[in-house]
């Protein structure tokens, strides 16, 4: 990647405080080196685009890394899961993604409404982690929560509006998709009963499992249709 290098030695020249004084090249790997005065230049800038560093860890490169494995097959999915990505700001913020649903094993149904169903589950891999030395890790097999939202293929807009409103309460790690085709929602929280699988809010009634909101917003949406069939059902009664 000839090239390459040679843009790479041209960004660098154009910053001063890099010092470059020439070029060699390595004999057993034939790699190309850039030669600079200014040992510190590195610990403060990205090798790779030459961006400043926050502790040695660059925004812009690391986005595009990520950026390359996102396939989730739906473009708005796609779109949606960049976005998170670039609200990353410092290395230790969560590491959003799109996690293929293999990586998920004892996985066990908790409960289950009208609108999806809650699975706690192992997840083999795990998430990104950030460590000073090693760069990014994976916590491995760590035990998160599934969230399977019914009919999500379909009615990708209400899909995402609805992980919009999870994501206001809490941190997600990504989303993913079930055999079945819908879409998860993987939660950081171990599982638990307290909050609403339509809004994520948490329930008014936790016994019950029983969420005003969602009901009140239910019954205004469902009025003019009842209304509708019991005015066509007067009339057929005169």
């Amino acid at each position: 990647m000839v090239d390459d290098f040679l843009n790479k030695v041209k960004k660098y020249r154009s910053h001063n405080k890099f010092e470059i004084c020439g070029i060699t090249q390595k004999p057993h790997t034939k790699d190309y080196v850039i030669i600079s005065s200014n040992y510190k230049y590195s610990n403060v800038h990205c090798l790779k685009c030459d961006e400043i560093y926050k502790v040695k860890w660059c925004k812009p490169c690391q986005i595009k890394l990520l950026n390359d494995y996102i396939n989730s097959g739906n473009k708005k999915i796609d779109n949606h899961i960049q976005e998170m990505q670039l609200k990353i700001n410092l290395p230790t913020d969560l590491v959003f993604e799109w996690i293929p649903y293999v990586q998920f094993n004892i996985v066990k149904k908790e409960r289950e409404d009208n609108f999806a169903s809650v699975y706690s589950a192992k997840w083999e891999d795990g998430p990104l982690i950030w460590n000073p030395i090693k760069y990014y890790t994976r916590d491995s097999n760590k035990i998160i929560t599934l969230i399977h939202i019914n009919n999500s293929p379909i009615m990708i807009d209400d899909f995402l509006n609805k992980m919009k409103k999870y994501e206001s309460n809490n941190k997600y790690f990504g989303i993913s998709q079930d055999p079945q085709g819908d879409y998860v929602i993987i939660s950081n929280n171990y599982y638990n009963n307290k909050n609403c699988l339509n809004c994520d809010r948490i329930y008014t009634n936790t016994v019950d499992m029983w969420c005003k909101p969602c009901q009140t917003n239910y019954l205004k949406k469902n009025f003019s249709d009842w209304t509708k069939e019991l005015i066509i059902s007067s009339e057929k009664c005169n």
